[in-house]
């Protein structure tokens, strides 16, 4: 019973347009945000390898603007973890003023939020240097931890430098691995 009122809740939400209003406000607001991080690390990249950037004349941003599936699974993960607060309430038998405060906090939720920006920049920052070394004609890549790195991102590490259209042993083509992952990738110019 309780999972047919939240499916309802949930279903009532997405046609009030409450997952796409939230993303088109935010994508609105961050798109300069992901597009400077997008160039920074196309910059970054060209530096360290050694070519002029081309992060903003070669259509690099078009492939930013291709990867905006981010919004959507951070959207859908809110979505979700609304229809837990909702679920639980009406298990717990809460009163509606105790629910809405369970989903305000899911939705004003300041540590989450600052976890999703610096993984999203972060993932951002990578997308941009990773095309800047694509469009370099690099062909290896090696992945640099970041100290305190978890065991994923050390294992990455320790897997040397591979080809650069492979994933890492983590799953990952470039960082973030994770959320919050602080780690970073650098590009192995042909010798």
């Amino acid at each position: 019973m309780a999972e047919a009122a939240v499916s309802r809740v949930g279903g009532a939400l997405g046609a009030l347009g409450f997952a796409a209003g939230v993303e088109h406000d935010v994508t609105l607001a961050l798109e300069p945000v992901f597009e400077t991080a997008y160039i920074d690390g196309a910059e970054f990249a060209a530096q360290q390898i050694g070519v002029p950037s081309g992060a903003e004349e070669s259509g690099m941003l078009l492939a930013l603007q291709a990867e905006r599936g981010w919004f959507k699974e951070i959207s859908q993960t809110s979505l979700e973890r609304v229809q837990k607060a909702i679920d639980q309430g009406i298990a717990d038998g809460s009163s509606s003023q105790t629910v809405a405060d369970a989903i305000n906090s899911i939705l004003n939720d300041p540590k989450r939020s600052m976890v999703i920006a610096r993984t999203e920049i972060a993932r951002a920052m990578e997308a941009g240097s990773m095309a800047q070394a694509l469009s370099a004609g690099i062909e290896r890549k090696e992945w640099l931890d970041a100290p305190g790195a978890c065991p994923i991102c050390q294992a990455n590490k320790a897997e040397g430098p591979i080809p650069i259209h492979k994933a890492f042993q983590g799953g990952a083509e470039t960082a973030p691995q994770h959320p919050n992952c602080r780690c970073t990738v650098i590009w192995l110019p042909t010798t």
